[in-house]
């Protein structure tokens, strides 16, 4: 069984592992990429799992339940945008994907490099419906598409599935390179997370201490 390790050690051997600011920048992206899994995972253990869940929320809190998909489809779509922000925006440098891949020139082969920009213009292409929705409805309230004169895009579950994938491909392909393993991120665990939250739903409503209260605001 592997040790486990503290933040500090797995932050350390990264800067050793990839030198310059690519170190910096990929142990950023890796922490990122690592809670935009915990998110993801959230949201699909809640809304999209099956009816028991959805009947459950519904039975002890509709409206907190109904706020909170809205807050967590909006914040997996905006850290996606963000992971795939161009190198720079508004004069300064982003540690974005691109800004990753920009550090690491000089200090992996020309063929990685190449592979490493050809999985992100396919992670961008396959975001930009997200990306779009990020700009005209989260970051900002764009009036065309108040007006109904544009439209903000959608995005299915599948294909956000399939893009958290493919940027997945992108941070192993580093991690490989630089020490021949790869991050299963999707098993990143969160203790006292959302399956715990409906296990004790349940037990409430087994025993009938979901009541509906009125708290008085002091």
């Amino acid at each position: 069984m592997a040790a486990e390790r503290s933040p500090d050690d797995v932050e350390k051997e990264h800067l050793e592992r990839i030198p310059g600011e690519a170190g910096h920048i990929y142990h950023f992206l890796w922490g990122e990429v690592a809670f935009l899994h915990v998110a993801w995972e959230t949201y699909i253990a809640l809304y999209s799992t099956n009816e028991e869940r959805i009947d459950l929320m519904n039975y002890c809190a509709s409206g907190f339940f109904s706020d909170l998909q809205l807050i967590l489809s909006d914040a997996v779509q905006l850290r996606i945008a963000r992971f795939l922000d161009k190198e720079r925006s508004a004069g300064r440098e982003n540690a974005s994907f691109a800004g990753l891949v920009r550090a690491l020139e000089g200090h992996v082969t020309g063929g990685l490099l190449d592979q490493l920009k050809l999985d992100l213009e396919a992670v961008q292409a396959s975001a930009a419906s997200i990306v779009l929705h990020r700009h005209r409805r989260i970051a900002h309230l764009d009036r065309e598409l108040i007006v109904g004169r544009a439209s903000s895009g959608g995005t299915t579950l599948k294909e956000i599935n399939e893009i958290i994938i493919g940027m997945v491909r992108l941070m192993n392909a580093v991690q490989g390179h630089f020490w021949g393993s790869e991050t299963v991120y999707e098993y990143t665990i969160q203790r006292g997370g959302a399956h715990d939250l409906l296990i004790w739903l349940e037990h409430g409503r087994k025993h009938d201490k979901c009541p509906r209260r009125t708290f008085k605001v002091e």
